[in-house]
């Protein structure tokens, strides 16, 4: 997940401002989805506050934080705005939640300006450890993007005031991620304070590590690729801007600014940047790299490599080790995720097996009976992404122990109890549990200023240890007294200290720490608080492991990620450390505030206050026959509940408005209506327009009705109306007669599917769909076209083979009354999703939809997916890249009146990379039908949005 996220909402906000209407259709097609929605529940209320600047909102439960908010966001603006040089001349939508257990955010501009902000602190060192306040650094960096991306000067600024928010009055969308997220890096960053990526240690170390590998060129980091780190471009941006100063001189950034905001022509990079800084994009990213080599230089080191326990490289996922076995997350990226095991004799030979495949991988331990208790974060109905404990056993596979209760890690305090940690509303807690994820008791709770991280259980079961961030400080290591209850203090200086374990006698502490500005591994006593470095690696080292025989296994971090090392205690460094005293900080001092500010009463929230449309797109068709025109626009709330888009126009030859409405609540409440026109030509004179039927439809859907299986599975209820008409014809054509059809649909729904970091589509899990639709009218009725009832299944399944390649199966059936609507098997382009309620097409490749039309059938299909090519490079700075390549082979079969038709084909990808964010997969496709009498040698060369 990317952090800080612009990201997060980022890429299907630009679609929606570049493609209006696929964008939206894709939302229709998938109304499942709703990933901008706050995370919402019954009878929950919401409130709103104002300032000079923002219109703040939040739930009941966070409604005490906003004053704090409403000063820090006063202050952002003040900062931001003089720094930047720009003013939104609205207020800007500002909503805190709770919705994720993950530090996170994001922005968008539109259809207006948001900021989504999660309260939910940084546990852990992974480049979010450098803040004083979390959320005052968070709003920095949302609010930085917009700014940044508001800014519209000239023809842009004109065109927005007559069409809108539209795309192309904000020159600043059609940047590179690394520019817009660098920017927003470079504003959160305080060196003074120490706050922000662009002056942690952490950062400092993945870019020396980048360094050492070879830095990427301008076209890897400007398009969409797989490589690691995971946020490769905020990395590389975030030393732009402090580049820029440095070279180009301080005004630098301000006249990039300034001049980027006059742009109309999109992606006017190149142009730019020689009228400002005098060279084009290839000559500044060679300075740049020349400018990175030198401030973050190889660190050469005489450390001792010991033992590679790994070498996968990527995420940074926890071990366990115990009695001579040593338990991880395996994760290659291609497939799902396993737990195993590795089991050392005492020659040093070791075995490896595999425990468990894992949905949702996070921090676990492990009892002494080999009992695995595992915090797994998932999304769930509501919008939400809570973390919840599962426990493992041999005999019962995974077990969901808690429900929602936002537990983050926990550890075996006996074989029935655990220890538990999590954070809600901002505030750290400490649980005991049973080992059925009962509470027992709670043993602590802090405030909304400190901070709980990592933790480890002492030999004797009487205390703990653990990382924690006091207000305003940075991170520290502290005991806890399972009997008294109480705090004591291990360190106090302006390092971050993280990771901490006890030695196996309990004597020392061990953990990670940016003494040297590089994270090494050292052991404290904590009697005599000496202090020893175990490590000296050039990157950092990381999540230290102490086995019984005083081994050291820790996490070494590479440009390819992390890998568990081993180290005999003759192999560690063994060298005493003494911090001096000027490394103390002010002690648990809370951050002041400087502006005051002006802030209304709490108020009910009220979405019409930003319901109405903010842009509008005129529709223009003319022809010799017929002319249509009209107009385009939609809409959203604060709190991006409420969804609207508006497609409305008339044709002057039916003299009927046309086009379509569609309202999304949440993913509850669905509701979609349509006119669309069925032409009918000449045969003789195929230019000739001699027939228009209107085609109406109606759905309402009520979404997610049940869910279980842990909300991968849901029931829904649709009801979907259509009617067919004549509305012209020329007069020499008979008038065809009207049909209507009015469905029930009751849907089951499962989706377990998951796609990985280099997957070229899901390489695990299940799709599966059930639906029961009822024709509500009686065939005799005047303009009733059917009855009965019909009922269809429809199962795929994924299953990884090697490196991403997937055998993808497809099973459908499908039974409909004497007189109720057929089911149409064929396909002219490929697969493409059908609708959620009242299904009719499956796809049949290498047949016409025209010729397979039964009340019964019967549908398998056998893929084979696989990678071709994995390119990954954008042209430069301009628009255009692609990413990979691969391809399909197939087998399709399709069992209609007891008559099987086969197919066989394939097709090849190519992953377009547009506007550096935009992913469009074009894909050149062959089926050959091979029944002789209706099978059917078919292409076909499509597109279709993917983010």
């Amino acid at each position: 997940m990317r952090r800080l996220g612009f990201a997060l909402g980022w890429v299907p906000v630009t679609l929606a401002l570049l493609f209006p209407a696929p964008f939206k259709a894709v939302q229709a097609a998938n109304p499942l989805s709703h990933p901008l929605s706050v995370g919402w529940q019954a009878n929950q209320k919401w409130f709103t506050q104002s300032t000079a600047h923002f219109e703040l909102h939040a739930p009941q439960e966070l409604i005490e934080h906003l004053p704090r908010i409403a000063a820090l966001a006063e202050q952002a603006h003040e900062d931001i705005s003089q720094s930047l040089g720009w003013s939104p001349a609205q207020k800007t939508q500002l909503v805190l939640t709770d919705d994720t257990d993950a530090a996170n955010g994001w922005a968008t501009v539109y259809p207006f300006n948001q900021n989504r902000i999660f309260i939910s602190a940084p546990d852990s060192v992974n480049s979010l450890e450098d803040y004083r306040d979390w959320l005052g650094l968070l709003i920095r960096h949302e609010y930085t993007h917009t700014l940044h991306l508001d800014q519209a000067r000239g023809v842009p600024a004109a065109l927005r005031a007559v069409f809108g928010r539209q795309a192309f009055s904000f020159p600043h969308l059609f940047q590179p991620l690394w520019m817009i997220e660098g920017l927003a890096i470079d504003q959160e960053t305080n060196f003074e304070r120490g706050e922000g990526r662009g002056q942690s240690d952490y950062y400092a170390m993945q870019m020396r590590a980048e360094v050492e590998r070879g830095l990427a060129s301008l076209g890897r980091v400007s398009g969409l690729n797989r490589d690691w780190p995971a946020g490769q471009a905020y990395l590389y941006g975030a030393y732009f801007y402090q580049f820029l100063r440095e070279v180009y001189g301080d005004q630098a950034v301000d006249r990039w600014l300034k001049s980027y905001s006059y742009n109309l022509i999109p992606y006017w990079m190149n142009p730019t940047a020689r009228r400002v800084w005098g060279e084009d994009f290839s000559n500044v990213w060679q300075r740049y790299q020349a400018w990175l080599q030198k401030h973050y230089p190889v660190i050469q080191t005489n450390d001792s490599q010991g033992e590679a326990l790994t070498n996968q490289g990527g995420a940074a996922y926890q071990a366990v080790w115990r009695n001579q076995t040593f338990y991880r997350i395996e994760a290659d990226g291609h497939s799902q995720p396993r737990l195993v095991k590795k089991i050392f004799d005492g020659s040093g030979v070791a075995s490896v097996q595999q425990l468990a495949t894992i949905e949702y991988p996070g921090g676990f331990d492990v009892s002494e009976d080999e009992r695995v208790v595992m915090a797994q974060g998932r999304p769930n109905r509501q919008n939400r992404v809570y973390s919840d404990l599962w426990l493992w056993d041999a005999q019962h596979g995974w077990q969901r122990i808690t429900h929602n209760q936002r537990y983050r890690q926990a550890v075996w305090l006996t074989s029935d109890e655990l220890i538990a940690r999590r954070q809600i509303a901002g505030v750290s807690e400490l649980h005991l549990l049973s080992s059925t994820g009962q509470l027992i008791a709670t043993l602590w709770q802090g405030d909304e200023h400190t901070v709980l991280g990592d933790f480890a259980l002492h030999p004797s079961a009487k205390k703990l240890v653990a990382m924690k961030k006091p207000p305003g400080e940075s991170w520290q290591l502290a005991e806890f007294d399972l009997e008294q209850r109480a705090w004591t203090w291990l360190t106090q200086n302006r390092f971050n200290q993280a990771n901490p374990v006890y030695s196996a006698d309990g004597k020392q502490v061990v953990y990670s720490a940016n003494y040297d500005s590089t994270y090494q591994i050292y052991q404290m006593d904590t009697d005599t608080f000496e202090l020893i470095a175990l490590t000296n690696v050039a990157t950092g080292a990381f999540a230290p492991i102490v086995t019984d025989k005083a081994d050291l296994v820790f996490q070494r971090y590479s440009a390819h990620g992390y890998d568990w090392i081993r180290l005999t205690p003759e192999e560690q460094v063994l060298k005493h450390l003494a911090l001096s005293k000027d490394n103390d900080q002010a002690w648990s001092i809370k951050p002041t505030l400087e502006t005051e500010i002006s802030l209304t009463e709490p108020r009910g929230y009220q979405p019409l206050k930003t319901l109405k449309p903010r842009a509008w797109w005129p529709v223009i068709n003319l022809t010799p026959q017929r002319n249509q025109w009209g107009v385009m626009f939609d809409g959203q709330d604060a709190l991006a509940r409420h969804h609207y888009q508006v497609n409305l126009a008339y044709d002057d030859l039916a003299q009927q408005p046309f086009g379509s409405f569609s309202y999304q609540m949440d993913n509850r409440y669905l509701l979609q209506l349509s006119r669309s026109w069925r032409e009918g030509y000449n045969a003789s004179k195929p230019d000739e327009l001699v027939l228009l039927r209107a085609q109406d439809s109606a759905v309402f859907g009520r979404l997610n009705v049940l869910n279980f299986q842990h909300d991968q599975a849901a029931i829904h209820l649709g009801l979907v109306h259509e009617t067919e008409r004549d509305v012209w014809r020329d007069p020499r054509l008979v008038s065809l007669p009207s049909t209507q059809r009015t469905d029930v649909s009751l849907v089951w729904h499962w989706d377990s599917r998951q796609t990985f970091r280099y997957g070229i589509s899901p390489a695990s899990g299940w799709l599966g769909y059930v639906a029961l639709d009822a024709h509500l009218s009686d065939k005799g009725q005047i303009g009733s076209s059917y009855q009965g009832k019909r009922l269809q299944l429809d199962l795929k399944h994924y299953f990884h083979v090697y490196a991403s390649q997937v055998l993808h199966t497809r099973f459908a059936l499908g039974y409909a009354d004497k007189h109720a609507h057929p089911f149409v098997l064929g396909s002219e382009r490929g697969v493409f999703e059908t609708a959620l309620f009242a299904r009719t097409d499956y796809p049949l490749r290498g047949y016409s939809t025209t010729g397979l039309v039964e009340q019964q059938f019967a549908l398998a299909s056998v893929e084979y997916r696989a990678p071709l090519a994995r390119i990954q490079q954008n042209w430069q700075i301009y628009p255009i890249g692609v990413r990979d390549i691969y391809g399909h082979v197939f087998v399709d079969n399709g069992l209609l009146n007891q008559q099987i038709y086969t197919a066989v084909g394939g097709q090849i990808t190519l992953e377009a990379v547009l506007g550096f964010r935009m992913l469009i997969p074009f894909t050149l496709g062959y089926a050959k039908g091979l029944d002789q009498t209706l099978g059917q040698t078919q292409w076909w060369l499509t597109t279709e949005l993917a983010f």
